[in-house]
């Protein structure tokens, strides 16, 4: 049985939500949120916009060859202000560790994100 191709929309920042389909055997489609996003480092929600993707070339001869790594970051650079509490959130987080944890989390993660990248 031969399948139509449909025509599937990008989602955007402009709109909540969009439905795309592959196939006709498929279900309707999947719901693609773009209402919020999370820092990976800093582990902070943020407005889609407020998230962006770190991007860096690796190490040695990876990285002459193209091979990057990336992680998503606030886009106003104030991961250390955001989990000290020092600067104001737009949206609820659910977050419940302590200063501290969030402090060792967020360098963990810093940490983990620079060894990916020096790695050749």
């Amino acid at each position: 049985m031969a399948h139509s191709a449909r025509s599937t929309p990008i989602p955007s920042p402009s709109t909540a939500r969009r439905w795309a389909s592959a196939s006709p055997c498929e279900p309707l489609g999947s719901r693609v949120s773009t209402a919020g996003a999370l820092g990976n480092l800093c582990h902070t929600g943020h407005p889609a916009e407020g998230v962006s993707l770190l991007v860096a070339s690796r190490a040695g001869a990876a990285g002459k060859n193209g091979n990057t790594v990336g992680t998503y970051i606030c886009s106003d650079l104030a991961c250390s202000l955001y989990i000290r509490g020092l600067r104001r959130l737009t949206l609820p987080q659910g977050e419940t560790l302590s200063v501290e944890a969030r402090v060792a989390r967020l360098e963990q993660r810093l940490g983990a994100f620079l060894g990916k990248a020096l790695t050749s």
